[in-house]
């Protein structure tokens, strides 16, 4: 009998890129053929239990285009750079239907009620609430929280029980830290970093790092890498 389970290419590491492929194999029913990386050596193994090689750098996604049954995933969330990542993924041509969303069935996305962009990761215990609108490649990491009628753009990374209020603009490329909170009604600029714990009162600059309970602008990440 021919092989027609869909492979999966991710482009990353430990972390998000484990966590998508945890996800894609056991509820999506994925194959994961591996990891393109920059920084570790071809053939290399990523993971600390289950463990998958390294297939080659970022460039060697082309070797993977070409087949029709391999999707891939981008795990880059860019925390440090946001804009680089950007211009990484653009720069790599690849089709919007080559990105699977993957969402996590213990997370709660009510059907028909919320937008969920291609290429995003939802992790178990994530929840949005009505009218939310996610671009594509946002990661909801665990526990994270957004709230009715908000919107957040393409590379924007939650971690582990962040909270966006109801009515938010959270851009594009930004961090929300570990418990880090936003109230109803403000906007996050584009690649801001909000820190672990942090209280967001007002709206936010782009490019701005915030810390702090009620949130300080503490320097600009002009560059997008802070």
């Amino acid at each position: 009998m021919a092989d027609t389970k869909r492979k999966l290419v991710i482009f990353g590491g430990n972390g998000a890129g484990m966590i998508a492929a945890s996800i894609a194999e056991r509820f999506y029913d994925y194959e994961i053929l591996g990891f393109l990386n920059d920084k570790l050596d071809k053939g290399a193994l990523v993971g600390n239990h289950k463990q998958f090689p390294v297939l080659g750098g970022i460039a060697d996604y082309a070797d993977f285009l070409s087949l029709p049954d391999v999707d891939f995933f981008f795990a880059i969330f860019g925390m440090s750079n946001p804009a680089g990542t950007w211009q990484l993924l653009r720069s790599l041509e690849i089709p919007e239907d080559r990105f699977p969303t993957f969402i996590h069935p213990l997370a709660e996305v009510p059907d028909g009620y919320c937008k969920v962009g291609y290429g995003s990761l939802v992790c178990a215990h994530a929840v949005l609430s009505a009218d939310v609108t996610l671009a594509p490649h946002v990661c909801l990491m665990a526990g994270s929280f957004v709230g009715h009628d908000t919107s957040v753009g393409s590379f924007t990374h939650f971690a582990t029980n962040a909270v966006a209020g109801a009515s938010n603009e959270i851009g594009s490329g930004v961090h929300m830290g570990s418990n880090s909170t936003t109230r109803e009604f403000v906007h996050i600029g584009d690649c801001s970093m909000i820190g672990a714990g942090s209280v967001i009162l007002k709206s936010v600059d782009p490019y701005s790092v915030m810390v702090g309970n009620p949130a300080r602008m503490i320097r600009k990440n002009s560059a997008g890498n802070a």
